[in-house]
């Protein structure tokens, strides 16, 4: 299994904005993706600014990312 940091990242999206990143969303340049993020801005977090949402999006990606890899080799990390 191939881990994807930018699908997981697309995936985790939508728990903060109103829509996932679409699959394309690598390819956009930064203001493409800060223009994504003000039109699909979840409303309690429309006031923030797109770098922290942005930042928030990336920590839970990592913590997804940390699982999987912990799954996939046979560790478990539980709290």
């Amino acid at each position: 299994m191939t881990i994807d940091r930018d699908e997981i990242f697309a995936r985790m999206s939508g728990h903060y904005l109103t829509s996932f990143l679409p699959p394309e969303w690598v390819d956009w340049d930064d203001d493409q993706v800060e223009e994504f993020f003000i039109e699909h801005a979840w409303e309690p977090l429309e006031n923030w600014p797109v770098h922290e949402v942005f930042s928030q999006i990336s920590s839970v990606t990592d913590d997804v990312i940390r699982l999987l890899q912990e799954k996939m080799n046979g560790k478990s990390n539980r709290r």
